[in-house]
């Protein structure tokens, strides 16, 4: 599954405040980022370790949720402080929708068929030994260990 973006109205990291920020967990790695407007570094990574042993906290009060004892996330409104408080702590919060026959998509008519497995595919180049030193070798006058692949 992608990584869950949520739209905020500040992100507070430590002392540091971020307004206008979006927040994506990727349930994947099991890690929250913050993404800031304008910002040219891409993603800052929150907070990691939702799937070890010891997964941070997760306390929501209304329109806020704090994660561990160094990340607070104000959103617009309750319900999407929710939503993002139960992406977290691993419920989903919303199903995931089935796909449609139209939605399914055939490959392209000039796609060649997929192989399937490794096998198929075409052998590496043999090496072969040079005629000189295979002459050399079966009439003996070539010293041990002087023979050399091409």
């Amino acid at each position: 599954m992608p990584s869950q973006l949520f739209q905020t109205k500040q992100v507070t990291y430590g002392m540091a405040p971020f307004r206008d920020a979006r927040v994506g967990f990727n349930s994947a790695a099991g890690c929250l980022n913050l993404l800031v407007k304008g910002a040219r570094c891409g993603a800052i990574e929150l907070v990691t370790g939702f799937h070890g042993p010891a997964p941070p906290s997760v306390v929501l009060e209304s329109e806020k949720c704090r994660i561990g004892t160094i990340v607070e996330v104000d959103f617009e409104d309750s319900a999407q402080a929710q939503r993002f408080a139960s992406c977290l702590q691993g419920r989903s919060p919303m199903p995931k929708p089935a796909m449609s026959r139209d939605e399914i998509v055939s490959p392209a008519p000039g796609t060649p068929p997929a192989k399937p497995y490794a096998d198929m595919e075409t052998p590496q180049k043999v090496k072969r030994l040079r005629m000189e030193v295979v002459k050399a070798a079966l009439t003996g006058d070539v010293e041990k260990g002087t023979c050399k692949a091409v």
